[in-house]
């Protein structure tokens, strides 16, 4: 099933799974006939195309908006997807007013994600809330942050290298994966890395600006999820002030 989000049980009531994240089975696609497939891997292509008109949408390479049109104009819904997106302007709009009345644009904001063994920077497009953070609401990453994490959307850092990284943030989004995408352990993790001194004494922890979000509800940026992940954003940056 890969990882299971909340924002989607509803919408997927009664629908067939084919698979997981990392494979599917060919019999059951060709059980449901289906008018085309979309798929996110050019290694599925060539099996896929046997069975139906087959759209290859690689992941990570488009922001939400160019991937909601994208699909809006393979599936012929164009319309639909622009009212959305314009429903979507105005909401940004409201909670930017809301949100700058108590915080200042000019803050450094940093997504991290603890792993059972990795520590994670992650970018404007890798989901986590990036695409909401840095290109809706405008905010910037430390300069270093930017550098490292930005072009590939996500990078690996040492743990003695938080201050580095973090020390001019102004606020810490931290995500903790747990068993739901794949990794054990990693409560205990938070708190190895989160009673360390290197930790302690970042700014945005001294302050009291770190947000902890649950990385099934961020993993993802299609249109559920980001205005899902707009409202929690502009809470928790809203919340210590």
């Amino acid at each position: 099933m890969g990882v299971r989000t909340p924002y989607y049980e509803e919408q997927l009531k009664g629908v067939e799974s084919v698979g997981d994240k990392t494979s599917f089975s060919v019999e059951k696609i060709m059980s449901l006939n289906p008018d085309i497939i979309i798929t996110y891997s050019e290694e599925q292509y060539d099996q896929l195309v046997q069975i139906a008109p087959t759209v290859v949408v690689p992941y990570g390479q488009q922001d939400y908006r160019e991937r909601l049109r994208e699909f809006a104009k393979i599936l012929n819904r164009e319309a639909e997807a622009e009212a959305w997106l314009a429903k979507l302007d105005q909401k940004i709009e409201t909670k930017k007013e809301e949100l700058f009345k108590h915080v200042d644009q000019s803050e450094k904001v940093v997504i991290l994600e603890l792993a059972q063994k990795e520590i994670y920077l992650m970018g404007k497009s890798y989901g986590r809330g990036g695409q909401i953070i840095y290109n809706d609401l405008g905010f910037r990453a430390p300069a270093k942050v930017e550098e490292v994490a930005f072009k590939e959307g996500w990078a690996s850092i040492a743990l003695e290298s938080l201050p580095e990284f973090l020390g001019e943030a102004d606020h810490i989004f931290l995500g903790v994966r747990d068993s739901a995408v794949g990794t054990e352990g990693s409560q205990e993790r938070k708190g190895e890395v989160t009673s360390l001194s290197v930790w302690k004494d970042l700014p945005a922890v001294k302050a009291g600006n770190v947000h902890e979000y649950q990385v099934q509800t961020f993993y993802f940026q299609d249109p559920i999820a980001i205005d899902n992940q707009l409202d929690f954003i502009v809470e928790q940056m809203i919340s210590n002030r």
